[in-house]
C-alpha cells in the first residue's frame, strides 16, 4: 500500500494476507505525497504508481516506484483519481484512464506506462495514448474479468461539485479489439467504489463485485452487488460491515477472494485501518473482517498483491 490520507502519505506499508502475525518489510516511501493516484504491478515485480496529487495539492503527471527517490515517469496527462489495469502478454503496462484533469475538467484520454526495468529486453515506446473512455469520467473503477474482457464501472460523469453526476452505468472492454459496449446498469449510482472479482469456489464462476462508495441520495455505501458469469443482471450481495468510500479492491492471485484496504466513512476514525474480505460459496457471498490491519488509516490508496519474493517477512 502507499499514500494515504493521514499524516505520512508517503510510506508504504507489507501485509501478509495468509498470516496476521508475520511482520514484512515495506519498500519504503514514495519520493512525493500522492493521494488519489492510481497504480499496479508491472512485469509481476515493480510496484508502479502514478497522478493524483502533490503536497500542495496540484495534480499531478508524475509516475513513481515505492522506495526510489526520483519519479519514474511522466504521463501524457495530469490525472487525479483515474482507474488502471495491468495489461500485456507480460503485464508490462499499466492502463491508466480518465480521471480529473485540471481546473475541474474531466477527461476521457487513456495511456499506457512501462517503468523502467533492467530486464526488460525491447524499449520502450512510453507513454503511448490508449483508447479513448466510452465517457469523461473520474472516481470510476476497473474490473479484469479474463485475459479477453474487462469492465469499466460507474464513477463521477460531470466536472465541479454537481448533483447526480454519480453513475450506473457499466462497460465491457474488448482488450484485443480495443472497443466498448454496454454491459447491465448497477443497481445503484457509485462512484470511490471498489470492484474486482471472485471465484466461487464450489460453482467455479467468475463473479465481477462491486462494493461500497458514495452517491448523493444514499451518501456514503455498505452495500454490494454481483454480477455473475453469464448474467446480464447485478443482483444485491452481502452488506459490507460498515460504509466505506474509496478503499482499493485486490484480487487474491487464485481469485478466491477480494479484499479491500482501508477507506473512509465519517464514523470515527474517519480513515480506515481495517482489511475486508469478500469470498463466495455456492453463489452464496460473505464478509469477514481480517485479524491484519493497516499501521496507518488509508483512504484513496494504492494497493496491490505482490509475491512474496519482493519483500523480507518474518514470523514471530
Amino acid at each position: 500500500m502507499s499514500g494515504s490520507a493521514e499524516a505520512d502519505e508517503i510510506i508504504s506499508e507489507v501485509i501478509d494476507i495468509n498470516d496476521p502475525s508475520v511482520v514484512c518489510e515495506d519498500f519504503g516511501p514514495l519520493p512525493e505525497i500522492s493521494i488519489g493516484a492510481s497504480g499496479g504491478l508491472v512485469f509481476g515485480r515493480t510496484p508502479f504508481v502514478c497522478g493524483g496529487l502533490d503536497p500542495d495539492s496540484f495534480l499531478q503527471d508524475k509516475c513513481f516506484i515505492p522506495g526510489q527517490p526520483d519519479a519514474q515517469e511522466s504521463m501524457i496527462d495530469f490525472r487525479n483519481h483515474p482507474a488502471s489495469l495491468i495489461m500485456g502478454e507480460h503485464d508490462e503496462y499499466l492502463w491508466i484512464t480518465g480521471g480529473s484533469s485540471g481546473n475541474q475538467e474531466l477527461t476521457d484520454s487513456t495511456e499506457f506506462l512501462t517503468p523502467f526495468d533492467p530486464l526488460m529486453v525491447k524499449e520502450r515506446d512510453n507513454p503511448q495514448k490508449g483508447p479513448l473512455l466510452p465517457e469523461t469520467l473520474y472516481k470510476h473503477c476497473l474490473a479484469k474479468i479474463n485475459e479477453t474482457t474487462a469492465m469499466l464501472i460507474g464513477g463521477v460523469g460531470c466536472p465541479g461539485v454537481q448533483e447526480d453526476c454519480n453513475k450506473n452505468q457499466t462497460y465491457y472492454y474488448d482488450i484485443e479489439f480495443q472497443t466498448w459496449t454496454p454491459g447491465p446498469e448497477l443497481m445503484a449510482n457509485r462512484s470511490s467504489h471498489a470492484c474486482g472479482t471472485v471465484v466461487d469456489n464450489e460453482s467455479g464462476q467468475v463473479i465481477v463485485v462491486v462494493a461500497g462508495g458514495f452517491n448523493d441520495a444514499d451518501g456514503y455505501l455498505s452495500t454490494t452487488e454481483l454480477l455473475f458469469q453469464d448474467s446480464n443482471e447485478w443482483i444485491a450481495g452481502p452488506e459490507m460491515p460498515f460504509e466505506l468510500t474509496d478503499a482499493p479492491g485486490v484480487d487474491t492471485s487464485s481469485r478466491d477472494a477480494l479484499i479491500l484496504v482501508g477507506g473512509f466513512n465519517f464514523d470515527s476514525p474517519y480513515f480506515k485501518t481495517s482489511l475486508l474480505k469478500l469470498q463466495c460459496s455456492s453463489e452464496t457471498c460473505t464478509w469477514t473482517t481480517m485479524e491484519q490491519t493497516l499501521k496507518l488509516g488509508r483512504s484513496g490508496t494504492v494497493a496491490m498483491l505482490i509475491p512474496d519474493s519482493l519483500t523480507a517477512c518474518q514470523s514471530p
